[in-house]
């Protein structure tokens, strides 16, 4: 049972060196697989799994403009917002 444990890594080395191209191809793979995997693991994280650092984020809201069908005040409802206090309650 030892000597498979040996056995098994010596003959992949041996398999891997025979075959650069095989063995390229499968580096290439591991690694497009990881840092894929590594990148949607942390945009889900970031975007769904935390919480957002504020006290209460559910009274967060978005302003969107009706004018341009963006997010972010327009330029006439601009001066009017900097009038109000910073929260709304």
């Amino acid at each position: 049972m030892l000597n498979d444990f040996i056995a098994d890594p010596r003959f992949g080395a041996r398999i891997f060196l025979r075959n650069p191209g095989f063995t390229a191809g499968v580096v290439i793979t591991l690694a497009l697989g990881i840092g894929a995997n590594t990148a949607i693991f942390s945009f889900v994280d970031a975007v769904l799994v935390r919480q957002l650092p504020y006290k209460q984020p559910e009274q967060l809201a978005v302003v969107l403009s009706a004018e341009t069908g963006r997010t972010g005040p327009s330029k006439l409802f601009d001066s009017e917002l900097r009038c109000l206090p910073v929260t709304f309650q």
